[in-house]
């Protein structure tokens, strides 16, 4: 009787073992083992994927390339190559979307952005690929006199301390921009008309209307 009771209890260790190495569940007929929150094989899957998802947080180029899909939940509009006024159109409204969003130097988003992350992520979202540093995309699409500014446009301002493109908005219409400042720190409306943007107005760039992708 204690020959059997050892025998057994050998057993079942051994069965337990090598259920414990197969995720305690056993292989669907495809191979694969049952979803089941208790399957050791299960649990893995989920924290290998939820490292990759925190790798592509973590790192700028991964986190540029599947910022729309994995962690921005705002509306992405359609590409309008053709209708330029209708592109515009969404580009402010996906702006505008945005207001309040918090402002932090050097942020790339997903939950904080800069002035010239704010703009790249609003023409990306629709297609259009601008530099990340406002310097940059005060090069790139057309410039456009301050006379002649239409919505959709970006507009650059420079500093009291520096001559040179520190600051980026889009223009609006009737004088207004949006743009992400640090005055109320986060994404706001912006009076090109008030003193301070009427004096620092640098130039003013159309990106919309020519091809997708402004730095090429």
């Amino acid at each position: 009787m204690q020959l059997i009771t050892k025998n057994s209890l050998k057993t079942i260790a051994s069965l337990t073992f090598i259920l414990l190495l197969n995720g305690c569940a056993t292989k669907n007929a495809d191979g694969s083992y049952p979803k089941s929150r208790y399957s050791y094989h299960y649990a893995n899957k989920i924290k290998m994927a939820n490292n990759q998802q925190t790798e592509k947080f973590h790192n700028p180029q991964m986190r540029s390339s599947t910022l729309d899909k994995t962690y921005n939940k705002l509306p992405t509009y359609p590409k309008i190559s053709q209708n330029t006024t209708m592109l515009n159109q969404h580009i402010i409204q996906f702006a505008l979307s945005m207001l309040g969003t918090p402002y932090k130097y050097g942020a790339n988003g997903p939950y904080e952005y800069d002035c010239s992350s704010f703009t790249q992520l609003v023409f990306l979202k629709h297609g259009i690929f601008i530099p990340r540093v406002s310097r940059d995309q005060a090069k790139v699409g057309q410039e456009i006199s301050r006379n002649n500014l239409q919505t959709g446009d970006l507009i650059f301002f420079n500093s009291k301390s520096s001559n040179e493109v520190k600051h980026v908005g889009i223009y609006i219409g009737n004088g207004k921009f949006v743009h992400n400042t640090t005055r109320t720190h986060q994404v706001d409306y912006g009076d090109l008309n008030a003193p301070y943007y009427s004096q620092h107005f640098k130039c003013a760039r159309r990106v919309t209307g020519m091809n997708h992708y402004a730095s090429r």
